[in-house]
């Protein structure tokens, strides 16, 4: 599977808070920063807005890196890069529900159901997810219910890329005015 782009990750973590919210219009989970702008929403709506960002972990650092021959090709070799990333989602819930809601969705993002189809996508989350924090937000001179909760997740990546492969190097050894060439091919 290919590395997820950060649209691909806004287009799952969608879907999941899709899945745990089902009454909730699908127009009302939005990503947080929309370039188009947002609509507008009344305040007594329930909305979701999602935000996504890498989180620099321990595992993000760790790199496995393999390269293989390519058949039929004498110059050019396949590199692998394996990691994990490690992501931050963050879910800013307004309207009336959205301290419980919160709590909801912390539940259910550890839930087997929701786990499963993360792992579809090798994706994983960290079972430290923190409860909502509660932030009430001035909207037009009124104030509006928000809790926001964040959560970790491990994002299994593999990048690969095509290198130059030397099928054959010759290596010369210069000790003491002594040469020696030494003809390394596979």
């Amino acid at each position: 599977m290919p590395a997820m782009t950060l649209v691909n990750l806004q287009d799952l973590f969608h879907e999941v808070t899709r899945q745990i919210f089902p009454a909730l219009a699908a127009g009302l989970i939005r990503p947080a920063f929309q370039q188009q702008g947002q609509p507008g929403v009344n305040v007594p709506d329930s909305v979701i807005y999602i935000h996504i960002e890498n989180e620099a972990q321990y595992w993000d650092k760790l790199r496995q890196i393999t390269t293989a021959r390519i058949p039929g090709n004498e110059v050019e070799g396949k590199e692998t890069t394996l990691y994990t990333r490690v992501m931050r989602v963050d879910w800013y819930l307004y309207g009336p529900s959205s301290f419980d809601n919160a709590d909801i969705l912390r539940t259910y993002l550890l839930s087997e159901p929701i786990r499963e189809f993360l792992n579809l996508y090798n994706v994983a989350p960290i079972r430290d997810i923190n409860p909502g924090r509660r932030a009430p937000e001035m909207v037009n001179g009124q104030w509006r219910e928000r809790t926001d909760l964040s959560a970790l997740f491990n994002v299994a990546t593999t990048r690969d890329a095509t290198r130059p492969y030397f099928a054959e190097a010759a290596i010369t050894v210069n000790a003491g005015g002594d040469e020696q060439t030494v003809e390394i091919s596979q």
